[in-house]
């Protein structure tokens, strides 16, 4: 019985979702779907729109049989760490058979041989990449430069293209991250259909990006108008939960934030993730300009600082993270949010065994300092996630210590 492992934010869950979900059991020829989501908030710097408890029902009610939390450190991380936590998970289950992801190309040889020059890291590509960010360019585009010289003329167009494309980069950084573990997970690259990633308006053909679904729901705050982007019991679900625990807006860690800015000195911020000297004065020179989240993220983003690495930055001093995860190591445990119940036997198949947390009042005695560590960020994250919600609907929500997991 072959199991597929699929890494995910469903923010929320759409059509597209459930077509990639689809698709990735019928091509791997799995009967089990893994899948590694990201909590409260995730990777482009930002809350999700509704708590991962919620949107672990989604998945389940879509055809997930078991949804395992992508730690924070590693959901609003890079690429290349988000990609790495979710790899590294799935690898630690010792069962999961394939990984399957979404991206603009398909070719998964260009898009080896990518993850290979970036495993290399040659001397030309390091010296090009300095010098770029000398300059000011940004790190992505930096090392998109970099990257691009070290192929041959006649590749480096496709190089170009691939590399342009937000769900071709989380594909190769997938595929950096298998060749660390020298897994034996097999990759299957699924070509988007209909919207692109940034696209912001809603497809006639009812797939349509999660940011275009996001903001036809925001522009009149009515469900109806993505209701046929969205599956039926996804629908019900948001149904249920609207102006209870969904819609979460991002301004809503504006005044939180806002005060941990203002409480901290420039040194003191530069210790947190993606932040930095440089860019810990740059918040410090805008401050007093300081509005909301949104234009506050708009006003200090640069050439230099592009708007997600600018957002990621904040939501690491507001969720206090200054350490990235170990990549010389496998994962040091598994966190359940949810499983099928006719599935719970997939939890005897973990091979070799990695702690499993289902209970999270437990976890001390079943993790190192390390693990223990990366767990207490996920369980602050919701603390301020939960108590925002309270703060917006009077949502009295549970805690992690609390909360169980969610078992259809």
């Amino acid at each position: 019985m072959k199991t597929v492992g699929l890494i995910t934010e469903y923010n929320p869950f759409h059509n597209g979702h459930k077509y990639h979900m689809e698709q990735a059991k019928k091509q791997a020829h799995a009967e089990h779907v893994v899948v590694v989501m990201s909590g409260n908030f995730l990777q482009r710097g930002v809350p999700a729109i509704t708590d991962k408890y919620t949107r672990t029902k989604m998945a389940l009610s879509q055809g997930a049989d078991l949804v395992i939390e992508l730690p924070v450190v590693c959901a609003t991380g890079s690429a290349e760490f988000f990609a790495f936590g979710g790899v590294s998970i799935l690898h630690s289950l010792g069962f999961v058979d394939t990984i399957c992801f979404g991206c603009e190309s398909g070719n998964i040889t260009i898009l080896n041989s990518i993850a290979e020059m970036l495993l290399k890291e040659p001397e030309a590509f390091r010296t090009i990449l300095t010098a770029q960010l000398k300059k000011g360019c940004s790190y992505p585009k930096a090392r998109a430069l970099a990257l691009t010289s070290c192929f041959p003329k006649e590749t480096q167009k496709d190089i170009i293209t691939t590399l342009s494309s937000p769900n071709n980069i989380l594909g190769i950084e997938y595929l950096k991250a298998l060749m660390k573990l020298n897994s034996k997970i097999t990759p299957l690259a699924l070509p988007r259909i209909a919207n692109h990633y940034h696209d912001v308006f809603l497809s006639s053909h009812n797939i349509s990006s999660a940011t275009s679904i996001r903001a036809g729901y925001w522009k009149n705050e009515n469900l109806m108008d993505i209701a046929e982007q969205i599956p039926p019991d996804v629908f019900s679900i948001l149904k249920e939960t609207e102006k209870i625990t969904f819609p979460f807006a991002k301004n809503f860690i504006s005044s939180l934030l806002y005060y941990k800015l203002l409480s901290l000195s420039s040194q003191e911020l530069a210790s947190f993730s993606d932040v930095g000297n440089d860019f810990s004065l740059r918040i410090k020179k805008y401050l007093g300009q300081y509005k909301d989240f949104s234009s506050f993220c708009q006003l200090i983003k640069s050439k230099q600082y592009t708007l997600t690495r600018v957002q990621r930055a904040l939501i690491h001093v507001l969720l206090d993270i200054k350490d990235t995860v170990d990549q010389t190591v496998p994962f040091p445990y598994i966190r359940i949010l949810g499983l099928k119940k006719e599935k719970s036997f997939l939890l005897n198949n973990i091979h070799p065994p990695v702690p499993i947390i289902t209970k999270v009042a437990d976890a001390r005695r079943q993790l190192s300092a390390y693990g223990m560590k990366l767990l207490q960020q996920d369980i602050f994250s919701s603390n301020i996630y939960n108590h925002l919600l309270y703060q917006t609907y009077y949502t009295q929500c549970k805690d992690d210590y609390t909360h169980g997991i969610i078992i259809l």
